[in-house]
């Protein structure tokens, strides 16, 4: 049903424009203003994994293939608002395409990472991503340093369904571990707590 409403440019048009009544402005619209990083991060879908971006390259055409390559370069260097509009120049072309999909909700979210409505807005590409493309594993980690960079409730379970099927990544084992860690700070507090209330009942 997705790819159906977003294969047709009609009815993808009518997806933005009700996605832009619901969250105040679509995903696939004009390019968000603002165009600066807000905040360091070395990462993008596709960082240091030539075989990945070579991959999606070879599902593209020639032309659309120097457009993927170009958003890479621009992710790498922090320009996320030229990156975007490349990307949503490929999403015309290939609207079910994970990887493209994936980029844009980084990038959306690399923009405005402290702002909750582009959290929702970054997620809906994300999503996206993941309903054509369930195991791509970029996707899966572009949501989940999303949500973890968010502090959002939801991040716990998203690094461990990245965990389960990369248990070798190394961020998603550190980021784990950072919420076993939080967990087991947490008990201590309330059984320290506990005891101190037992005791003045005492």
């Amino acid at each position: 049903q997705a790819f159906d409403e977003l294969s047709s440019p009609n009815r993808r048009a009518a997806y933005d424009i009700t996605l832009g009544s619901t969250l105040g402005d679509s995903p696939g619209s004009a390019t968000p203003q603002s165009a600066t990083l807000s905040h360091t991060e070395d990462w993008h879908p596709g960082q240091g994994d030539r075989d990945y971006v070579e991959t999606v390259c070879r599902r593209l055409g020639s032309q659309e293939a120097d457009k993927f390559r170009r958003a890479q370069q621009r992710m790498a260097t922090g320009d996320y608002g030229t990156a975007y509009s490349t990307l949503e120049e490929l999403r015309g072309r290939y609207p079910s395409e994970g990887a493209i999909l994936a980029a844009l909700g980084w990038c959306r979210h690399c923009m405005s990472p402290a702002d909750p409505r582009v959290l929702d807005k970054a997620l809906e590409w994300v999503d996206l991503a993941l309903a054509f493309q369930p195991d791509d594993l970029l996707a899966l980690e572009a949501r989940a340093r999303i949500l973890v960079a968010a502090t959002d409730a939801r991040s716990d379970d998203a690094v461990r369904r990245l965990l389960r099927r990369v248990p070798t990544n190394l961020w998603a084992r550190n980021a784990a571990r950072a919420f076993a860690e939080q967990q087991d700070s947490s008990t201590s507090t309330r059984s320290g707590v506990l005891r101190s209330l037992w005791g003045k009942r005492k």
